[in-house]
C-alpha cells in the first residue's frame, strides 16, 4: 500500500508539472491544449521517440512518411485473443492514434495508426466526425486550429479543404517526418488498420452512428473495429444495426454496468471501459460478469515518462487487462513487445 501512495503522489507531483498533458476522457476532462505540446519535449526530451524509460527503439522512417507501406503487425497477441471477452493477456491500446500528448506521431494520422502497429500494440482509439460534405474523418476537435494550420469549424469544411491543411502539433516537432501527413478519412485508417491492429472508434462526435457502422461493414473490418460511444444507448443502436458488430461498454459503477448491459439485450460487448477511477474500483465485478477490464493510464503515462514503468504493473495487478495509454511505447515495452 505505501508504495502504492508513493508512485500515486509521484504521478500527482507529474500531473502538476506538466499541466495540460491530461485526457478527453476520465478526471482530467477537457480537450488537450496546445500547452500539452510543452509536455511532449519534456518527456521527449533528448532520448526521443525511444523515451526515457527504455522503450524499444524503432526508427521513424518505418512508420512516417517514409515508409515504403504499413508495418506488419507485431503484436504477440493474436487478435482472436483481443476480441475474446473471457481473454486475458495483458493488452495496451494507443490513445488518438499513438498517444496525447504522445512522442510518436501527430494525433489521429495514419503515420500515428503505422506507428502503433510497429510497436507491438493491440488497439489504437480514434476519433471520427464528418466534413461539410458527409464524408468521415479522424478528427478529435470541433474545430480545426488546434491540430491544423487552418481555422473552424471542421463540419463547415469539404474534405479537399479539410485534407489541403497542413497539421499542426505545437512547439515540438516529432522525431520523424510527417509533412505528408494530412487530415485521413476513416475508410483509409479502417483500411490500414484491418489485418494489422483493432481500431477502437469513438463515435461519440458524430451524430449519425448509422453512418459510423455503415463504414467499418464497408471496409470488411468488422473484426477489426470495435464501436464506442460516451451514450449507452447510441452503443446499443449499432449493435442492432449490425450483427456483427464488436462494442464496448462505459460504466464507473455496479448498478450502471448491469443497467447497461441489459440495452444490449444479451448481445456481448468486447471489454467494459471502466472510467473514473484508477485503479478501476469495479474491476472485480466486471470480471465476475464475464468481461475484460478496459481501463485509462494516462497519469501513470506521466509517471513511466519519468522512469518508473512499475506504475503499469500497479494497474494491471489491479485488474485492468487492457490499458489505453498516451506512452503506448513504454506500456509495450514493459509488457515485453
Amino acid at each position: 500500500m505505501r508504495r502504492m501512495r508513493t508512485r500515486t503522489c509521484w504521478c500527482l507531483a507529474a500531473l502538476a508539472l506538466l499541466a495540460g498533458c491530461g485526457g478527453d476522457e476520465g478526471a482530467a476532462g477537457g480537450a488537450i491544449a496546445t500547452g500539452g505540446a510543452a509536455g511532449v519535449a519534456g518527456a521527449r526530451g533528448a532520448a526521443g521517440a525511444s523515451g526515457a524509460a527504455g522503450a524499444p527503439a524503432i526508427s521513424p522512417a518505418e512508420y512516417d512518411c517514409r515508409a515504403a507501406g504499413p508495418p506488419e503487425r507485431a503484436t504477440p497477441v493474436p487478435a482472436s485473443c483481443v476480441l475474446d471477452r473471457g481473454c486475458r493477456d495483458r493488452l495496451v491500446g494507443s490513445h488518438r492514434g499513438a498517444g496525447v500528448p504522445g512522442v510518436l506521431a501527430p494525433e489521429n494520422t495514419l503515420a500515428a495508426i503505422r506507428a502503433s502497429i510497429a510497436y507491438g500494440i493491440d488497439y489504437v482509439e480514434v476519433d471520427v466526425r464528418a466534413t461539410s460534405d458527409g464524408v468521415l474523418v479522424l478528427f478529435h476537435d470541433e474545430a480545426v486550429d488546434r491540430t491544423t494550420r487552418g481555422s473552424g469549424a471542421l463540419a463547415a469544411l469539404p474534405l479537399a479543404e479539410v485534407q489541403a491543411l497542413e497539421l499542426e502539433w505545437g512547439t515540438a516537432p516529432y522525431d520523424g517526418d510527417f509533412a505528408c501527413e494530412r487530415v485521413p478519412t476513416f475508410a483509409d485508417a479502417l483500411a490500414l488498420a484491418k489485418g494489422r491492429v483493432l481500431l477502437i472508434v469513438d463515435g461519440s462526435k458524430h451524430e449519425d452512428t448509422a453512418a459510423i457502422v455503415s463504414a467499418i461493414g464497408a471496409a470488411g473490418a468488422l473484426d477489426w473495429a470495435i464501436f464506442d460511444h460516451t451514450d449507452a444507448d447510441r452503443v446499443a443502436a449499432a449493435a442492432a444495426l449490425e450483427p456483427g458488430l464488436q462494442v464496448q461498454l462505459r460504466a464507473t459503477t455496479e448498478a450502471e454496468l448491469d443497467a447497461r448491459l441489459a440495452l444490449l439485450g444479451g448481445r456481448q460487448p468486447v471489454q467494459i471501459h471502466i472510467e473514473g477511477t484508477d485503479p478501476p474500483a469495479i474491476a472485480p465485478a466486471v470480471h465476475a460478469r464475464g468481461y475484460r477490464v478496459f481501463s485509462i493510464g494516462f497519469g501513470r503515462d506521466l509517471a513511466a515518462g519519468l522512469g518508473d514503468t512499475g506504475v503499469y504493473a500497479e494497474a494491471y495487478d489491479a485488474g485492468v487487462d487492457a490499458l489505453l495509454s498516451n506512452r503506448p511505447e513504454l506500456v509495450g515495452a514493459f509488457l515485453g513487445r
